[in-house]
């Protein structure tokens, strides 16, 4: 009876060294797996600032969009497009003498201001300015015994719209305006002065070429503009109708 209670001994103890090794096998064989899924992970493509992020997880909020290039334009050219230009040309004026044109020379000044600025996308702040101008010229006529001269003063307020030519500064422009002209007129005769004043409305009409180049900056961004044109200009003053052939010089901050 006792070598069969010996055997029935032993069998427990079989089964149990069998267990522990079972329990110390698998960690082993899955020790290898959990490792190369882990080295797996820490393959993936480390993506940069220019690659598209990936989405957002749900419930979280995804980044802002970076603003567009347009929206950028006022960053770019912060200056706030104002020019000072002097000019002068040849005033064609409407002949009282039969001919077709009387010319005379003819010089002011103008003030410009850029208003496309307040728009933010970048082609269109470029396109649109108005012009404050005051123009000058002297005319005289007669003999020694009756003699006329006349001082005209021309004001016109003007927007315009431009068409830049190609990546040059350069722009071609339209423009249409009103305004206003102060004549003081003084007749001479026999030595007998009379002087005379008036105001009558005034419209004018015109083209040009606008150039801009820079030519020194002012701080990182700021760009100080060289500005100068050519132009014709048609001023209508009730039924006569004169023409103005010239350009003008200054500077755009």
């Amino acid at each position: 009876m006792r070598p069969n209670g010996h055997l029935r001994g032993e069998g427990p103890r079989a089964g149990g060294s069998g267990a522990r090794a079972l329990a110390l096998l698998v960690p082993l064989l899955l020790a290898p797996g959990a490792a190369l899924g882990q080295a797996r992970g820490n393959d993936a493509a480390i993506p940069y600032d220019e690659e598209v992020p990936a989405p957002a997880p749900a419930g979280q909020k995804p980044p802002p969009p970076r603003p567009s290039g347009p929206a950028l334009a006022h960053l770019d050219d912060p200056s706030v497009g104002l020019s000072a230009e002097f000019l002068a040309g040849a005033m064609l004026f409407s002949s009282s003498r039969g001919g077709l044109v009387d010319p005379r020379f003819m010089a002011g000044a103008r003030l410009t201001w850029e208003f496309g600025r307040v728009i933010p996308d970048e082609v269109l702040r470029e396109l649109f300015f108005v012009d404050l101008t005051w123009q000058q010229a002297v005319t005289s006529d007669g003999t020694t015994a009756v003699h006329a001269e006349a001082v005209r003063h021309d004001f016109t307020l003007a927007p315009a719209v431009g068409l830049p030519l190609g990546q040059a500064p350069v722009l071609a422009y339209l423009q249409a305006g009103a305004g206003a002209t102060y004549d003081r007129s003084a007749l001479t005769v026999n030595g007998v002065t009379t002087q005379a004043e008036g105001l009558r409305v005034l419209v004018q009409y015109g083209v040009g070429l606008r150039f801009r180049p820079g030519i020194f900056h002012l701080g990182p961004r700021e760009l100080v503009r060289l500005s100068f044109r050519v132009e014709v200009t048609r001023f209508v003053r009730g039924y006569l109708q004169d023409t103005f052939l010239g350009g003008s010089l200054g500077l755009t901050f």
